[in-house]
């Protein structure tokens, strides 16, 4: 609307000033003409023509100030007009503005409310909620009660867990009853079995030594070539006779204990032994299995007939008397399914002889 007042207003002032410029134009025109009219031919006049011509262009003149005067009133006006636009335009703005921090504070109201009609209906959904809410208690046969009952708080917060009696109360509404006994049902279930524990053969072959070939016994290279071989090689020995082979078994982890009596070289003189293991374990999942032993105990003992001293052998004190004589080996070693492990040597008496120790593991499942 301002902007077509103030279009129609400049519109208007410049017909104005166009018509007064016309006007101007004619005149000065219309006086050039006389006078150069006047110049060609020249022309008496009296003094009366003259009077009458001087009043003219003085009336002419006046007319002239008074159309500039008309033009600078209305200029005057025109500007007073923009200013006053102006004015109601920046009056406009600032209504404006008002409007729409008006418009601001109109939707937050209508925001504001929104959220409190929200908040009221959760509040009544609650309620009504809260009123069809049902009880019921829950025996656990199998699951951690308290470790349960964290389980189910997602449905609800009222869960009493009792440990002691194994059972759960709780307080829902009544459409979350079915969830939270199916899920009751899923994890309360008797735990899996646990796998198979396997089972560790341990053989024990005990070797005799001695640095001349003798007959009897079984040769211990039928059994454990490679290993006789070795031995021959660094300790120089010539002769090798298995004295016993033990069998213990154990299952994973555990430990076992087997003892009994050995023959001996010399007749009436058996050995007593003991072979312990504190305990073993797989290492591996994949076959060959490697088993590690830990406390590996073997100890024997067995009278030996004394001799006529010979060198520092201070003990051979009685000539055909007897002492008793013992040996150990104590060892904690890793042994792979199928190698035979040589354990330990050990000297049984004053005698050029040893015992060997050597082991085999097997894993049974």
């Amino acid at each position: 609307m301002l902007g077509q007042r103030y279009s129609i207003a400049v519109r208007f002032s410049l017909m104005l000033f166009a018509s007064l410029l016309f006007v101007n134009f004619s005149l000065v025109a219309q006086g050039f003409a006389q006078d150069e009219s006047a110049s060609e031919t020249p022309v008496k006049m009296s003094g009366e023509e003259l009077m009458q011509l001087r009043q003219e262009l003085m009336i002419q003149q006046m007319s002239l100030e008074q159309l500039r005067a008309d033009m600078d009133s209305k200029r005057a006006s025109l500007e007073d007009q923009q200013r006053r636009i102006q004015r109601e335009r920046m009056g406009f703005e600032e209504q404006r503005g008002a409007l729409a921090e008006l418009q601001s504070k109109l939707d937050q109201e209508r925001n504001t409310m929104q959220m409190e009609q929200e908040r009221l209906k959760e509040l009544q959904q609650k309620q009504v909620e809260q009123s069809a809410r049902v009880s019921h208690i829950f025996e656990i046969k199998n699951a951690d009660v308290n470790q349960l009952a964290k389980v189910l708080r997602i449905f609800t917060p009222n869960i009493s867990p009792n440990s002691q009696l194994g059972a759960i109360g709780v307080q829902a509404p009544e459409k979350s009853m079915p969830a939270i006994e199916d899920a009751i049902n899923r994890f309360d279930v008797p735990p899996a079995p646990p796998p198979p524990a396997k089972n560790i053969q341990l053989i024990a072959y005990l070797v005799e030594a001695s640095e001349e070939a003798r007959e009897g016994g079984k040769d211990a290279s039928e059994v454990l070539g490679p290993v006789v071989n070795e031995l021959q090689k660094v300790f120089g020995y010539r002769d090798f006779r298995l004295l016993d082979t033990l069998m213990l078994r154990c299952r994973d982890g555990n430990g076992a204990r087997v003892n009994g009596y050995l023959p001996s070289s010399d007749e009436g003189n058996p050995i007593d032994y003991s072979f312990i293991i504190g305990a073993a374990q797989v290492t591996s999942d994949t076959a060959p299995h490697t088993v590690r032993i830990d406390g590996l105990q073997l100890s024997a003992s067995a009278s030996v007939q004394l001799g006529p001293p010979t060198g520092t052998d201070i003990t051979a004190f009685a000539v055909g008397q007897t002492q008793r004589r013992s040996f150990g080996l104590f060892s904690d070693i890793d042994v792979k399914e199928g190698q035979k492990v040589v354990v330990g040597k050990a000297d049984f008496d004053s005698s050029p002889n040893a015992i060997f120790a050597v082991v085999t593991v097997r894993v049974v499942d």
